[in-house]
């Protein structure tokens, strides 16, 4: 079994991964579905160099086929380095989600905090309190939780 791979994102990529996204509402914070043009003008329009430094997407792929992707969004920065960052991640092959979940924390944290680019200080993300095995996945790489906000049922955790 050849393992997963990080994998650059092309334009050829932004549909499928609306799908993606879209097909998993459910789980999501914005519940509305994204229209095509609007959600690759958001991902790789170049007039849009804001959104680009706050935000870096990669994909995962096993032999070659995407099964996932994810990245660092909402990214902050401070003069020399960055300060905060939120986890992002959507799985699109159930027989992968695990092995994958684990595989983009592991990486974004090695990104992240190791990485001379970045120097990161905070990574955080959230998770749906019924989302129990998303939430052990965290914990075994090393995320602690912070927080429960109740009122938009999530669970924050420290990276």
């Amino acid at each position: 079994m050849k393992m997963l791979n990080l994998a650059v994102l092309t334009v050829g990529h932004f549909e499928e991964i609306r799908k993606w996204r879209d097909a998993q509402r459910d789980i999501l914070r914005t519940k509305e579905d994204m229209e095509p043009s609007a959600y690759r003008q958001l991902l790789i329009d170049d007039e849009c160099r804001r959104y680009a430094n706050e935000n870096h997407l990669y994909g995962i792929s096993h032999n070659g086929r995407f099964v996932a992707f994810g990245g660092l969004t909402h990214i902050k920065w401070g003069r020399s380095s960055a300060i905060s960052a939120e986890l992002s991640f959507i799985s699109v092959d159930p027989v992968h989600y695990e092995t994958a979940f684990m595989f983009h924390l592991r990486k974004s944290q090695d990104l992240w905090f190791r990485n001379s680019y970045y120097k990161g200080k905070v990574l955080i993300s959230e998770s749906y309190p019924f989302r129990k095995f998303h939430m052990a996945v965290m914990e075994s790489v090393g995320f602690k939780k912070k927080s429960i906000i109740h009122e938009l049922t999530r669970e924050d955790y420290l990276g």
